[in-house]
């Protein structure tokens, strides 16, 4: 079951490429060209970023903000990479045909928080883009919405309780 999921755009003097970054049960994967492969990252001492593929080979390079909104430049031996980052929001509710819809959703904190309301319950059935919970995060209120049709299995949840980076807030079973 895929946790989380972005989708990127590369940038490079050979022209741009979308990328798909996720998270699941076996560590970060990239999907690239329609191969798949899983990445281990880490953030090294003098600031760079590195990432180990599946196969051995590793890359590590700096990342800085880029001159648009949602950008980052990366800088490796290779050249610069210039990366956008599609907004989170408009990439769930665009992917909810993707291959993984069947396999139901779990709902994750993507940064720490506080959660101000809940409208999930259990039992409920939710269409894709339906308002679960509301959190607050670097003081702004942040909907968290579902990203595919389903039942709501668990609320693990209440208002004003604060989650950390990752904690399960909701699951979401497929439709019957």
């Amino acid at each position: 079951m895929i946790r989380r999921r972005a989708r990127l755009t590369l940038e490079t003097s050979g022209g741009s490429e979308d990328v798909v970054v996720s998270s699941g049960p076996d560590g970060w994967a990239v999907e690239r060209g329609g191969v798949r492969t899983v990445v281990d990252l880490a953030k090294l001492p003098d600031g760079r970023v590195s990432l180990v593929l599946e196969d051995g080979r590793q890359i590590s390079g700096r990342v800085q903000p880029g001159s648009g909104r949602g950008e980052v430049l990366v800088s490796t031996r290779n050249g610069d990479v210039r990366v956008s980052i599609e907004d989170a929001v408009r990439h769930r509710l665009a992917t909810t045909g993707d291959s993984d819809a069947g396999s139901g959703e779990e709902v994750r904190a993507l940064m720490p928080g506080r959660v101000l309301e809940v409208a999930a319950r259990p039992g409920e059935s939710v269409l894709p883009g339906a308002v679960l919970l509301v959190l607050e995060a670097m003081k702004m209120q942040n909907e968290i919405r579902c990203s595919s049709a389903g039942t709501i299995t668990r609320v693990e949840v209440s208002p004003g309780q604060a989650v950390e980076t990752g904690f399960l807030m909701v699951s979401i079973a497929p439709p019957a």
